[in-house]
């Protein structure tokens, strides 16, 4: 542990959101060299400035690029984000050169696979239908394929990706005695033997096999665009296609031409870009049910996010492994 500041980079609501109930001063109190800085505030020299003379950063959405370099003495030992993706800021460069990193890690996963239940249980009972023909059309319970409702009761359902979020909604659909099956080549078997998850080899096969499908791939280079028209031709009528993850698997002009066909439906939280174009053809069906990109977490679950930096903060102080770090490895993958 050096000698040099330990910044805090964080606006006042997100202290009053993040650090509730005392938890700000208990932040503040883990070092006695804490400077609050406002990144918004800073110039792009007094930035580079302070890359290299802190020790510690802590901070949240908004975290500026850190400084294209060779040199590791131009960076923080460690970056406490209080937050979740970090590839818009920082590259593999910034970790091999030994820059320490964690996010929000596992503590938002289950608001995000909430979210994704409910995008599940909304599309099967036809609720983007039926919120047009009450309120919209003032209409009551037209009869018609749009409204004919489904259950999640013993169906089978396939996840795109097997990672933190997904197995967090293993464990709210397994009432529901749902069969589950994953892609995911990145996950050892041991994984998907302790969640009960079946694997599959690909992900035309999980299409073809499971009714309801649900993405939590990262921005994954080699995922991009895989959700087309011949993909999505393997669900069967009435399939869905979930969305919680990013926007840039799916061709959406494939999907929509499906709905104008009448036959799946989706819920989408996300998009490629955002937001979506005001002509954007998944606007106009009722089969596609749209989120703003609000999957999670929720504001009254920002404590989670607050409590695991002070946790991982505490822990760096001691030498101990840190919760939810970053690696080199692993950021290509990450969302």
């Amino acid at each position: 542990m050096g000698d040099r500041p330990y910044v805090i980079a964080i606006s006042e609501e997100m202290q009053h959101l993040c650090f509730p109930d005392g938890s700000w001063e208990e932040l503040l109190a883990l070092y006695p060299f804490a400077v609050i800085r406002s990144l918004a505030e800073m110039g792009e020299e007094e930035w580079i400035a302070l890359c290299r003379e802190a020790d510690i950063l802590a901070g949240p959405w908004g975290m500026r690029p850190f400084p294209d370099t060779d040199d590791p003495s131009d960076l923080p030992q460690y970056l406490c984000y209080v937050g979740g993706a970090v590839s818009g800021f920082l590259t593999e460069r910034h970790l091999q050169l030994g820059m320490r990193v964690t996010n929000w890690g596992d503590c938002i996963a289950d608001t995000i696979a909430e979210s994704a239940l409910m995008g599940i249980l909304a599309c099967l009972r036809r609720v983007g239908y039926h919120q047009h023909v009450t309120h919209q059309a003032r209409g009551w319970r037209v009869p018609g394929e749009l409204a004919d409702s489904a259950s999640l009761l013993g169906k089978r359902v396939g996840l795109i990706g097997l990672g933190q979020i997904a197995r967090a909604l293993v464990s709210l659909v397994r009432p529901f005695g749902v069969a589950l099956f994953a892609y995911d080549p990145y996950v050892p078997d041991a994984a998907f033997a302790q969640y009960g998850v079946t694997r599959v080899g690909s992900l035309e096969e999980l299409f073809r096999t499971c009714p309801i499908i649900t993405n939590h791939a990262g921005r994954v280079p080699e995922l991009a665009g895989r959700i087309d028209r011949a993909m999505l031709r393997l669900l069967p009528d009435d399939g869905l296609f979930v969305n919680t993850a990013r926007g840039q698997i799916l061709v959406e002009e494939d999907l929509a031409a499906e709905h104008q066909a009448g036959r799946l439906w989706s819920c989408l939280d996300v998009f490629e870009p955002e937001p979506p174009a005001p002509d954007n053809p998944l606007r106009d069906t009722p089969r596609c049910l749209i989120t703003p990109h609000q999957a999670g977490p929720t504001k009254d679950r920002y404590h989670c996010m607050g409590r695991r930096a002070i946790e991982n903060l505490t822990r760096w102080r001691a030498g101990e492994p840190l919760l939810g770090e970053v690696t080199a490895e692993m950021l290509p993958r990450m969302t």
